[in-house]
């Protein structure tokens, strides 16, 4: 979540790809991340960013449009509901075969 608060607030950000973080930031476009085992690399990728507005500026505004298209409150809405919707179904449809 702070990641996605982050983006949404126009925080460009650095990140170790690890978990689910790549599944947030996309590399090079909405954050910068860096192997999980090299904290030399981690230093860099802040430092670079640190050096470049035009880049913290770039990162930011695809990190912010990023939340908005696929983090949004009726996206996520419908993302459970969907979610939902298919064990309903499944559990339905399980009730079924085990009735016949």
């Amino acid at each position: 979540m702070v990641l996605l608060e982050a983006l949404a607030l126009g925080v460009p950000v650095v990140a170790r790809a690890v978990g689910g973080i790549p599944e947030v930031i996309q590399d090079g476009t909405s954050g910068i991340l860096v192997p999980s085992p090299e904290p030399s690399k981690l230093a860099e990728a802040c430092l670079s960013l640190l050096g470049s507005a035009s880049r913290r500026k770039e990162l930011a505004s695809a990190g912010t449009l990023r939340v908005v298209q696929d983090y949004s409150v009726e996206r996520t809405a419908a993302d459970v509901a969907r979610f939902y919707g298919g064990l309903l179904r499944g559990l339905n449809n399980e009730k079924l075969a085990v009735s016949r």
